[in-house]
């Protein structure tokens, strides 16, 4: 149960950095703004 609200949240997270990088929000500004490693989000938009 707990590896499905993970991947929950991850897709959440994935979804907001999307809307975001579409704004014209460079993933180095994301990573800054919510305090996590722009390789985490390069990880998570390449899963995707």
């Amino acid at each position: 149960i707990e590896q499905g609200i993970e991947q929950g949240s991850e897709k959440k997270e994935l979804e907001m950095y999307r809307k975001m990088m579409d704004k014209g929000f460079e993933i180095k500004t994301i990573a800054s703004i919510f305090s996590v490693s722009e390789e985490s989000i390069k990880k998570l938009l390449m899963k995707a």
